[in-house]
């Protein structure tokens, strides 16, 4: 286990920034928010996951740009890392990574004001991808 404050190898950031931008994640009711929650794409993101591109529930933490920088770590963002892969180098295709139900699904969208806040609250489910047996 990390040392507190040590840097996390996958991400790049210590653990003590990964942990605060966790926090900026979506909770879902339900779901233990120390372990699941929802990027602003409505996709799910699993916390040990930071930094794994291997699992569908892996995470990064994406930089909003230059300009917010002074803005520490207020303009650091969780992002399932298929939106983060979109958000940082193809936001062209207008595209995310959500979860209807269970199981994520890539949808195409029309850019427009707000979006991003339409998107979180589309397709919200209270179901985590992990059954009810599965967690206990």
């Amino acid at each position: 286990m990390a040392a507190e404050g040590s840097m996390n190898s996958e991400s790049g950031y210590d653990r003590d920034v990964a942990d605060r931008v966790w926090s900026f994640a979506q909770v879902i009711p339900g779901n233990d928010p120390e372990v699941w929650r929802k990027d602003e794409f409505g996709a799910w993101i699993h916390r040990a996951d930071l930094g794994n591109r291997h699992s569908e529930f892996g995470w990064e933490i994406a930089e909003c740009g230059y300009r917010l920088r002074a803005a520490g770590v207020a303009a650091l963002r969780p992002m399932q890392w298929q939106n983060y892969l979109d958000f940082m180098v193809a936001d062209r295709m207008h595209a995310s990574v959500a979860a209807d139900t269970l199981r994520h699904t890539r949808r195409r969208s029309v850019k427009q004001p707000g979006s991003a806040q339409a998107a979180r609250n589309a397709g919200r489910s209270a179901a985590s991808p992990v059954s009810e047996a599965e967690k206990n």
